[in-house]
């Protein structure tokens, strides 16, 4: 059945390109010949034809360590998507590739042990698992990209993996390549000198134009240096790839892992080769489907990112904006480690500490100039700082009311004396700043309460804007303006430190934490961080009320905004690069890290929008490409189920055939027309729509479902 649907038992097609295959490959990929000729592509458009791979290890594919019949064969050897055993089996076992470190050098980043020979322990067992190469774009697994293992995952076992992958891809015509694999930052480096080991007739081109980096879904597990080089999310022209190819596929596979390590290791191939056909028969029938549904997705996800970034980038200065939009967003080594500007720098939150205090000193100095009115600056922050002291002894009462002991009660009526006090003593120097302004008589401040908890310290604030001019204290207006401009500025900035660090104490739970005691203990400290973000949050509302009521600046209301419940997310990958993670390229930041109509004046705004900005613009930029790149994979998919309709026709009509064999030719010629057709119905407004330019599908696509588009 399988050497009938490959073609082989026809006479070949006279172009060599057209080649009949047993295992069936990745119709939307690039095939020269094929599905596209590199004349037909100008130079800004030729980035689109790299061939990205994704290699993985599957350790649930074993067999049992059995006897083994002499004549035991497997019929597909070499054929479909295991290698030809002998080869490999010699090449695994010279003495070079029976060593765990052949450079003798300890990669920098060891947090994953693929390449350790950790199932070596596992006894009775002949095959530890497999290696396969599928396409990272559809998960479609190549021809002689699979291997297995016999201690563990070996670079001698990936590598001809790999290599016998990439000289299938490239046998046709020239092809720069991409390459994904969870042990990317210490596999790669090395990977030339190691494939120059290879035999004569595995030797890669010269010339081989190879890139790579990390799975989204595995790079949460590598260090930062890993982050910052490997990373899918911050290169370009890589679209919205996550790099993790043969996981999904593993799947299905897995189903029969029981069955498939009592195999011989002929038949077991066998039954591997023709599951992994079965998996590629099906991503082929489907595939306008997913086409069709993926380039929805991008388009309403580019639109989207776009509004993001436009808003964000508004926010910021253009002297600013010219310098970031001048950065090379390339890794580079500097100062003994990798840094890039998607990288938030650790110091950065001291910086901007720094810069606040020096801003809320020179405040200071202004307002301490000989006058009636000096020392209103340490007046007003006094005040602010007696509103937390209120808030903090209201949060205790709230905390204690059902169960207080009488102990507690003590403490509590304590603390609110001594609160009173302060607060009575406060409120005697307001005739020192604020001679002859009476009683505060704005009507959206809490009216005073006979309570010291709720006593008035008679801020600015709390009168109406009218009464501050008729008494001439516009000037005390500003000054307490100003301080809540910063309280409100501290708080959001603590709120982004707190958030970033409540997401990575939950993964680190997550990936450290088991067992009662310690989840236990963990939670509580959670416990203790959520009640900081609140702490926070309250900071910020004291001082946004405030300033609503001053209304000192138009900008404010669109400055400072109300923080409600959902706005309290966090900015991801702001205190670690954490965009490497898959979704990033459907994030968007709170409005405490974004507004369309904020003006960022201050230093430290700016610089803590740096990285965001970065991110942002690069999320853009890689949906932009994912839908150029899907425009090219429908192409690609209509030209080569038209190449195969034209090849099926051709067999039909070639002379000497047997009985029923061009019948068979002819009904498969139909079935790849049917598919065509379906591909050009579901895709074709996707490839016309303007959201973007990809001059190559456009102009190549066919004007109907029967017509041709390769000329």
């Amino acid at each position: 059945m399988t050497i009938r649907r490959s073609g082989r038992t026809y006479p070949p097609h006279p172009n060599a390109s057209w080649e009949d295959q047993t295992a069936l490959t990745c119709i939307a990929c690039p095939q020269p010949g094929v599905n596209f000729r590199p004349q037909e592509l100008n130079d800004s458009e030729r980035w689109i034809v790299r061939y990205w791979i994704s290699t993985d290890g599957n350790f649930r594919l074993v067999r049992k360590a059995k006897k083994v019949a002499s004549g035991d064969i497997a019929f597909t050897d070499g054929e479909m998507f295991f290698v030809s055993d002998a080869p490999y089996q010699d090449w695994v076992k010279l003495p070079m590739n029976n060593k765990r470190n052949i450079t003798g050098e300890r990669p920098n980043c060891d947090n994953h042990k693929a390449a350790a020979d950790m199932f070596v322990k596992f006894a009775g067992l002949d095959v530890t698992g497999i290696a396969a190469v599928s396409c990272s774009r559809h998960t479609v697994f190549l021809p002689g990209g699979t291997v297995d293992f016999q201690k563990g995952e070996k670079y001698a076992c990936t590598d001809y993996a790999v290599i016998n992958t990439i000289l299938n891809i490239v046998k046709h015509g020239k092809l720069p390549i991409g390459i994904t694999y969870d042990i990317f930052c210490h596999w790669m480096p090395n990977f030339r000198s190691r494939a120059a080991l290879f035999p004569s007739n595995m030797t890669l081109p010269d010339d081989l134009d190879v890139i790579g980096g990390v799975p989204k879904f595995h790079l949460i597990g590598h260090q930062h240096e890993c982050k910052v080089r490997w990373s899918l999310n911050h290169m370009s022209q890589v679209g919205r790839i996550d790099g993790e190819g043969p996981e999904r596929g593993w799947a299905g596979l897995n189903e029969a892992s029981g069955s498939l390590s009592e195999k011989s290791p002929g038949y077991r191939h066998d039954s591997i080769n023709y599951l992994m056909n079965a998996w590629n028969f099906e991503k082929k029938i489907r595939l306008s489907s997913y086409l069709s549904a993926q380039f929805l997705s991008a388009k309403a996800a580019y639109i989207r990112q776009r509004v993001v970034f436009d808003e964000l980038n508004e926010s910021i200065p253009v002297r600013v904006r010219v310098l970031w939009e001048a950065t090379d967003v390339r890794p580079i080594f500097e100062k003994g480690k990798w840094t890039s500007p998607f990288e938030f720098r650790e110091a950065q939150g001291k910086d901007i500490q720094n810069v606040l205090f020096e801003e809320r000193r020179g405040e200071a100095d202004v307002t301490s100039e000989p006058s009636r009115r000096t020392g209103a600056a340490k007046w007003v922050v006094a005040a602010i700082h007696l509103e937390t002291s209120i808030y903090k002894l209201q949060l205790q009462e709230r905390q204690l009311e059902a169960n207080i002991t009488y102990g507690q009660r003590n403490s509590l009526d304590e603390a609110r004396k001594m609160l009173n006090n302060k607060i009575i003593v406060h409120r005697s120097q307001q005739d020192v700043f604020m001679a002859g302004i009476g009683e505060p008589d704005h009507p959206e401040k809490e009216a005073v309460s006979k309570t010291s908890l709720h006593h008035e310290l008679g801020l600015p604030s709390s009168y109406l804007k009218e009464t501050l001019q008729g008494c001439g204290l516009n000037r005390v207006a500003a000054l307490e303006g100003k301080f809540r401009h910063a309280a409100c500025n501290e708080a959001l900035h603590e709120l982004r430190e707190l958030l970033g660090l409540k997401t990575l104490s939950l993964r680190w739970k997550r990936k450290n934490l088991s067992g009662e005691v310690a989840t236990t203990r963990a939670e509580a400290s959670l416990k203790v961080h959520q009640e900081k973000v609140v702490w926070a949050k309250s900071k910020y509302q004291r001082s946004w009320q405030a300033l609503m009521r001053l209304r000192l600046n138009s900008d404010d209301p669109h400055t400072y905004r109300e923080l409600k419940q959902e706005d309290i997310k966090n900015l991801k990958g702001y205190l670690e690069i954490e965009s490497a993670e898959l979704g990033d390229g459907i994030r968007e930041i709170p409005w405490i890290w974004r507004a369309a109509s904020i003006k960022n004046k201050e230093e430290w705004q700016i610089e803590a929008l740096r990285v965001e900005w970065f991110r942002s613009r690069q999320r853009v930029k890689q949906w932009e490409e994912e839908l150029m790149l899907l425009k090219k994979d429908m192409l690609m998919a209509v030209r080569g189920f038209e190449v195969l309709a034209s090849k099926w026709q051709w067999k039909s009509e070639v002379g000497g055939l047997e009985p029923g064999m061009s019948e068979y030719a002819a009904r498969q010629a139909w079935f790849h027309c049917k598919l065509k057709a379906n591909l050009f119905q579901k895709c074709d407004q996707h490839v016309k729509d303007n959201v973007v330019k990809l001059k190559w599908a456009e102009s190549y696509w066919p004007a109907s479902s029967t017509a041709a588009s390769i000329t």
